[in-house]
């Protein structure tokens, strides 16, 4: 081994040491790398995670969803379909994602619907807990994925107007259920 290799890993094996430091304290304040300036590091905050708890995972909690889904919404090129929950199985609503390599090609492309879908349910507030399964019907242009703008043809726009449409028919579902027990 050269001299140059040796201070190239000892600067990396440093840096590394210190990013391991600042995850162990978890501390999100700045820290001084190995050429001695400032650097702003910060982990995500919890805020920002997709949990597993939060996820359809097997075949058995889509093909459930598939069959006895209340509510069927298609919007643009994406279909919506959304069971339930009974008041004792679960407190909080979960996703699944059905994007099809048939329909969009690339995986790049397929991971970054899946990313705007996750994050447009994250945001999501229903009043009722339900399984929602987000299923991609026709072929769509992978452009339309990286608009910026909230045009009428973007993917991200049709995401919400979809999580909107389950959020109005849910509340009517919900009002629905308060007035029949107070009877």
């Amino acid at each position: 081994m050269n001299k140059k290799n040796v201070s190239c890993t000892s600067k990396i094996f440093s840096t590394t040491e210190n990013l391991k430091s600042i995850s162990e304290t978890d501390s999100r304040s700045d820290c001084k790398s190995s050429s001695g300036s400032l650097e702003s590091f910060q982990f995500p905050s919890k805020d920002w995670t997709f949990p597993p708890e939060k996820r359809l995972h097997k075949s058995e909690e889509f093909g459930l969803v598939f069959k006895a889904g209340h509510h069927r919404i298609r919007q643009d090129s994406l279909q919506l379909i959304a069971r339930t929950h009974d008041s004792c199985t679960c407190s909080y609503s979960r996703l699944g994602l059905v994007v099809p390599k048939k329909l969009l090609k690339k995986a790049v492309h397929r991971n970054r619907l899946k990313r705007l879908v996750r994050e447009a349910f994250r945001n999501w507030n229903l009043p009722v807990a339900c399984d929602v399964v987000v299923a991609l019907k026709q072929k769509i242009d992978p452009q339309l994925l990286y608009s910026c703008s909230l045009t009428e043809d973007s993917i991200t726009k049709s995401v919400q107007q979809i999580f909107q449409k389950l959020d109005r028919y849910s509340s009517r579902q919900a009002q629905r259920k308060k007035g029949c027990s107070q009877r």
